[in-house]
């Protein structure tokens, strides 16, 4: 974070923090790589599907909308 004042210009340093998946929980996620973007499908802290990497503009949105498909496409086969 950038602050200014009357002596000049201070870099104060942010701290980020891992997001966390809760227990017992089932999510997806976009996770940005050396080799680009994937998506996650998480089930109870634990990675059970991931895409393979994508970069571009769009790669983030791409990716975490292809985890989310198929998490519903499971459910429509479970519910069906």
């Amino acid at each position: 974070m950038l602050q200014t004042g009357n002596s000049g210009w201070t870099l104060a340093p942010e701290t980020t923090d891992p997001v966390k998946t809760p227990t017992g929980l089932l999510a997806t996620r976009a996770i940005e790589t050396k080799s680009g973007w994937v998506g996650q499908i998480i089930l109870d802290k634990e990675i059970i599907w991931e895409s393979e990497p994508l970069s571009g503009e769009d790669a983030q949105k791409h990716v975490t909308a292809e985890a989310s498909q198929r998490v519903v496409q499971a459910l429509r086969q479970l519910f069906a």
